[in-house]
């Protein structure tokens, strides 16, 4: 849903249905907001990330599928998007968390810029406001550094 809080009670503006079986879709499970743009990204369960033009509430026909976020070697899933992060400086980049996994996705190339992997399970991610490195919250409570695409 899309709400509007200009009013003293949130209110519904928009809906969107994605359909599991149609679309692959699977349950949705985070959404970015990049600053200045105008589109909402989402992750579903099942890896994937869809775009969604705010404007008019419709689903893009580009998508990031999870076998185009594995290593080719890679035939499984990486697990549900948990996060998702837009590059601070570069709104082409978009950072994605999935269960173990964080990959660097560039809209404008369509392809992973880096991987990196973690032994706890990834809950949350931010970049730092410089965009050189990152963080990622745990599972179990703790919090990660990592460098990021310049380093």
């Amino acid at each position: 849903h899309l709400w509007t809080l200009r009013q003293k009670i949130p209110t519904v503006v928009q809906s969107l249905q994605f359909s599991q079986t149609a679309s692959n879709s699977g349950r949705l499970t985070c959404c970015c907001t990049p600053l200045n743009s105008g589109w909402v990204y989402v992750g579903t369960d099942i890896g994937n990330v869809f775009s969604v033009k705010v404007e008019s509430f419709q689903v893009s026909g580009y998508a990031v599928y999870w076998n185009r976020i594995v290593e080719v070697s890679g035939k499984e899933r990486p697990g549900p998007v948990h996060a998702m992060a837009e590059h601070p400086s570069d709104p082409n980049l978009l950072l994605l968390a999935f269960d173990y996994l964080i990959a660097l996705w560039d809209w404008k190339q369509k392809c992973v810029i880096f991987r990196c992997y973690s032994k706890q399970a990834i809950r949350c991610l931010s970049w730092l406001s410089d965009g050189k490195q990152f963080m990622s919250g745990h599972y179990r409570g703790t919090i990660s550094i990592w460098n990021g695409k310049d380093e």
